[in-house]
């Protein structure tokens, strides 16, 4: 909440509690900002439809695409190897692999990729507990600029 404006809009990628509906409500209750949920493996429709019949989430989706700031944005819980628009400067956000060996392993194909291809791989594992998000929500230019 020090980092987020009332209006500012949120990007949840998934994942976003592993307690009870209610206490999960509890927690939406005293955040900022208008949130919109990527759903993850553990975000069940019973807990999104209770998020959004309180209005505590803007609105949910699998898979989003979005313009920030001139930036064409690929939002998935899930890594995508081959995005929309991925040669063509696009960024892919995601979070399912936490900070596991999987991170490791997507960070290694993400390496493999960029010697095949002369376009940069401009994708970006945002899982709060990672070091440079630090549990922290960030703007993509932030995002950009500390990896």
């Amino acid at each position: 909440n020090n980092k987020v404006g009332i209006d500012d809009d949120i990007w949840i990628l998934g994942d976003i509690s592993w307690d009870t509906v209610e206490n999960t409500i509890d927690i939406f209750q005293q955040l900022k900002g208008n949130k919109i949920l990527i759903k993850g493996n553990h975000d069940t429709n019973k807990l999104c439809r209770v998020l959004k019949e309180q209005h505590l989430i803007e609105s949910s989706y699998d898979y989003l695409e979005i313009n920030d700031n001139g930036k064409f944005v690929i939002m998935s819980h899930y890594f995508i190897p081959f995005w929309n628009g991925q040669f063509r400067n696009s960024i892919h956000l995601y979070g399912h692999v936490h900070n596991s060996w999987e991170w490791k392993l997507m960070e290694q194909v993400k390496k493999e990729m960029s010697t095949f291809y002369d376009t940069p791989c401009e994708m970006y594992n945002v899982g709060c507990m990672l070091p440079y998000m630090d549990y922290t929500p960030r703007t993509l230019s932030e995002i950009l600029n500390i990896r």
